[in-house]
């Protein structure tokens, strides 16, 4: 399963033992992919942010979290 966020939004889906969660702030754009485990991302200030949860004999789970840190450039002074 998979889940997608945009710009403020903050998706869960469940699903017995395998599940996933997306959250994004401002500008921020987060995707989470569960199979048979957990995939959690969150993205804020304009970042992108993956997580992957994916298990074999036993549930795994995977998380990502992103914050952009660029910034204008201050203007020079006169």
């Amino acid at each position: 399963m998979h889940c997608a966020s945009d710009r403020r939004t903050d998706v869960t889906v469940i699903d017995a033992s395998t599940a996933c969660r997306a959250a994004a702030e401002t500008r921020g754009r987060a995707w989470a992919v569960g199979y048979d485990g957990v995939g959690y991302a969150h993205a804020s200030l304009g970042a992108a942010a993956l997580g992957i949860g994916a298990g074999g004999s036993a549930p795994a789970t995977g998380s990502a979290e992103f914050r952009s840190r660029s910034a204008p450039a201050p203007m020079p002074s006169r």
